[in-house]
């Protein structure tokens, strides 16, 4: 397996991670981040790209896949996605990370984006009309 190389594109602000006081250290909970980076890539590679988003919780590092690209040349690509976290108790840090099998990657970062998904209730299904035949 190769070597592979990181790059910190991000460090995500407290606010944007979004710990809620009633976060028990115990219990095991889900939260979903919406992604997108907008990366130029200055110099033709042959390898693959990932975009990872990294979190460190109570207990471990989790680090999840929001997208990949191979065979980049000179361009500006956008790597994203949605990166759900399964953590234990609060998030104390999260980055965002380029990682590829380039030593020295040449690239500028162009935009990049991450909210917290908004979780919505599953739709109601609608009342049934009920006819009188007459």
């Amino acid at each position: 397996m190769a070597t592979k190389f990181d790059n910190i594109l991000r460090q995500v602000s407290q606010d944007v991670i979004e710990n809620t006081p009633a976060i028990s250290s115990q219990k095991k909970h889900r939260i979903t981040y919406n992604i997108a980076c907008w990366i130029r890539i200055n110099t033709a590679i042959d390898s693959e790209i990932q975009l990872e988003l990294r979190a460190q919780d109570q207990k471990q590092v989790l680090s999840i896949l929001v997208d990949s690209v191979k065979n980049v040349g000179v361009q500006q690509v956008l790597l994203s996605g949605q990166a759900s976290i399964l953590c234990q108790g609060k998030i104390e840090s999260m980055q965002l990370v380029l990682t590829s099998s380039e030593q020295s990657l040449n690239y500028e970062i162009d935009e990049v984006f991450i909210q917290r998904a908004v979780e919505r209730p599953p739709m109601k299904q609608p009342a049934k009309q009920l006819y009188q035949v007459a």
